[in-house]
């Protein structure tokens, strides 16, 4: 019997032994599942790259390089010191192993393979090799914020700061930060701290388009400035300003700006306007020789509109639904004008169905076309 008990015993401690194993080997299994069938981490790439690279008959070419999305990428090329508008060319990249990156677009000729190291790219030959030659450092593009983001932000803060005009000259490095038309920060120079100056007089000529301010310091230094609403800046480089801008104090400067509007959505950024034309069709609106622009001023909560048609002054009834606009029972005084554009802007006022607000312009459209182009002038 004292044999029988022992072997029961010796059975029961047996058992007990391989549950435990058994246990411990399910407990483990899930842990050894999930790691084998973790996928390994897809390369990716994103952001903003830019560089100067070698050139044979220029200074060098400004070359950027952006990704977006899974597979989008779009280079930007231009020669450095030479006249011309930039090459955009988009297309697509693909990852040949994790660090090297294949760029393919519609001009084949364009396709390249990049090395990509932290926060850096290097441009590599057809055989994916480094570069050789002399000028085998240049072929680096460094990670750099989106020129246009660097914009957006400077002009946000611009706008948090209650700044309303602003205007610089890069090449004679000066800038100019005018505040609700009551002071200015004034800077002369790149190392220069900005002058503060009170703004003693503000006078508009709507008529010509151009606004004369005189300001002066607490030093009792004078600074004037004069304001033309023309076009100002680089067209083949798409920098382009509404303001051509000069500064008078002991020298003479020069340079371009521009409004800084409302965000969409505010008061100020509404129809509620005054509106000056620009533009009519595809022909530009003559100021010269004493002739007046239209002008509309446009009153949303009223639904009314008044002005001049550049002759005469005019008035009606407007109807607003989101972008769509109307305007109607218009009336005109009956003053007799030669050489008026006003029997023109009547007639096209009345053909009008929708609008657009974009950088500071009103534009008024029939059938999805634009027909005109005012600025806001108040």
């Amino acid at each position: 019997m004292k044999k029988n008990k022992n072997s029961s015993i010796y059975l029961f401690i047996l058992n007990l032994l391989m549950s435990c194993c058994f246990s411990f080997t399910m407990a483990q299994q899930p842990a050894a599942t999930k790691q084998a069938t973790k996928m390994p981490a897809k390369p990716r790439i994103s952001g903003f790259f830019k560089g100067k690279l070698p050139c044979n008959d220029c200074e060098g070419i400004n070359y950027s390089l952006k990704f977006s999305g899974t597979d989008q990428a779009e280079e930007e090329s231009s020669s450095s010191g030479k006249p011309g508008k930039p090459t955009i060319s988009r297309g697509k990249f693909n990852f040949i192993n994790d660090s090297v990156v294949f760029l393919s677009f519609t001009d084949s000729a364009l396709n390249k393979y990049i090395l990509r190291k932290k926060n850096t790219l290097i441009l590599l030959d057809k055989e994916q090799k480094m570069m050789t030659g002399k000028d085998t450092d240049r072929y680096v593009l460094k990670r750099s914020a989106d020129e246009n983001q660097v914009k957006a932000a400077l002009l946000n803060k611009k706008r948090r700061d209650g700044i309303t005009f602003c205007a610089e000259n890069k090449q004679q490095h000066w800038s100019l930060d005018i505040y609700k038309k009551e002071f200015l920060l004034f800077k002369r120079t790149l190392r220069e701290k900005p002058d503060t100056f009170k703004i003693n007089s503000w006078i508009d000529n709507t008529e010509r388009g151009t606004s004369k301010i005189e300001a002066s310091n607490k030093n009792l230094k004078k600074l004037e400035i004069d304001l033309y609403r023309q076009f100002c800046g680089d067209s083949s480089k798409a920098d382009v300003h509404t303001y051509m801008v000069m500064v008078i104090d002991s020298l003479e400067r020069s340079g371009c700006g521009d409004d800084i509007l409302p965000l969409p959505g505010t008061e100020q950024a509404a129809l509620n306007n005054m509106w000056m034309l620009e533009k009519m069709g595809s022909t530009i609106v003559d100021k010269s020789k004493g002739k007046k622009a239209p002008i509309l001023e446009i009153n949303e909560k009223e639904l009314s509109f008044k002005g001049s048609g550049g002759c005469n002054a005019i008035s009606g009834i407007i109807k607003i639904e989101r972008s769509k606009i109307t305007f109607d029972n218009i009336v005109a005084s009956k003053m007799l004008c030669e050489g008026s554009i006003e029997p023109e802007f009547l007639a096209m006022l009345k053909k009008i169905d929708s609008y657009i607000i974009s950088k500071n312009r009103l534009m008024l459209r029939s059938n999805n076309e634009i027909k005109a182009i005012f600025i806001r002038i108040n």
